[in-house]
């Protein structure tokens, strides 16, 4: 494949990232890798691999054509920045943008790796309805598990979470701390920056762990019993389930949507205690009991019904050979900068892919910030 010219570039030393590694700009054009570098599709809201179809090599320009885009960034570095022309068009919340037209108002759409499985992210979420919970660091958080009962419990939910590389605190033998990740951020939002959260803090000038929608829409069977094993028992054969986290929201509308989620699976529950705990019919009980059996790590046992224990698959829990999930993340404009004096000149890049984008300003787990080329234009 010839190079070709483009007047939308990126200066030479800009990073992009692929699935197996990432380049600077200038070595990915030059050598045409083929390696499949990270695209966005707006249709379909999605991140996608693509190999490049054209490589652009426009040669030396002046450094009054490019611009200077500084952006909050996950990385040791207090930010990122990334050099272009003026031109080039960048994506952000109200959409694509000229790097010329940006301001320290917008935030840039960008991509971070999430390597959870689907049961490690069912893990994830039925702790943090139950006893998980998240504290951040600007774009980063960190997750900490802890259960002073049944500390056997707790190392069941730190080994099935290894990837997130927990470390047990020095003077809390029941107490794990995962270490800062990009991808836990957006839990965090799910549960700390969500609408209700930001209401109650309004209102109280605290902040409350709450939950979104999505967390509801995310969760499933496994999820569920995370949930009931942190904060559920089996009463005269009945599961109930109680939670003191969540009694600052109004009516406990937690409960109603807990007991929604349950429903979506067959199960039928009814609210006691003035809407602060549920407790589900015999026979729901033991329908629910049949469906988490497999679950049920064996210092648990005794939250199941008798007929079911004993039936543990510890073989459901390995981690899941896939691909890497690409999540949606937004970093803030920080500064818009002009070409130091002393340059005279730069030289310009750039690579088109099926759908036009790709992800430049990649930094570890960081895959980079959405840009745009489309030929056509």
């Amino acid at each position: 494949m010839s190079l070709q010219t483009n007047n939308m570039c990126m200066h030479s030393w800009t990073r992009i990232h692929t699935h197996i590694n990432d380049y600077t700009i200038g070595n990915f054009v030059r050598s045409k890798i083929n390696d499949k570098i990270i695209t966005y599709n707006e249709q379909k809201d999605e991140f996608e691999e693509h190999q490049a179809v054209a490589f652009f090599d426009n040669g030396f320009a002046e450094k009054d054509d490019f611009i200077k885009v500084c952006f909050q960034t996950p990385s040791h570095r207090r930010y990122q920045k990334i050099i272009c022309t003026k031109n080039f068009k960048i994506l952000t919340k109200e959409g694509y943008k000229e790097a010329q037209h940006l301001s320290e108002n917008d935030f840039l759409v960008g991509c971070c790796e999430n390597p959870l499985s689907s049961c490690q992210e069912q893990i994830l979420l039925g702790s943090l309805l139950g006893d998980g919970f998240l504290h951040i660091s600007t774009l980063k958080a960190s997750l900490r598990l802890e259960n002073s009962e049944q500390l056997e419990y707790l190392m069941w939910k730190v080994d099935n979470l290894s990837c997130l590389k927990f470390a047990q605190q020095q003077k809390h033998a029941d107490k794990y701390d995962s270490e800062f990740s990009l991808f836990l951020k957006n839990y965090y939002n799910m549960f700390y920056e969500n609408h209700s959260s930001r209401e109650l803090k309004e209102k109280t000038g605290r902040l409350y762990r709450t939950f979104s929608p999505e967390v509801f829409n995310k969760i499933n069977v496994l999820g569920l019993a995370v949930f009931y094993l942190d904060d559920g028992s089996l009463i005269d054969n009945k599961v109930h389930i109680c939670s003191k986290r969540f009694r600052h929201l109004s009516n406990c509308c937690f409960f109603d949507s807990l007991l929604e989620r349950f429903k979506h699976f067959g199960l039928n529950g009814i609210k006691l205690n003035n809407g602060y705990r549920i407790m589900f019919s015999e026979e729901s009980s033991f329908k629910f009991s049949n469906m988490i059996k497999e679950f049920v790590t064996p210092i648990m046992q005794y939250k199941l019904i008798q007929k079911h224990r004993n039936l543990y698959n510890s073989s459901l829990f390995m981690q899941e050979q896939s691909s890497v999930k690409y999540e949606k993340i937004f970093a803030k404009v920080i500064k818009l900068l002009p070409i130091k004096k002393e340059v005279a000149t730069l030289r310009r890049f750039n690579v088109q892919t099926q759908n036009n984008t790709y992800l430049v300003g990649s930094a570890k787990e960081f895959s980079g910030v959405v840009v745009y080329n489309d030929m056509s234009e």
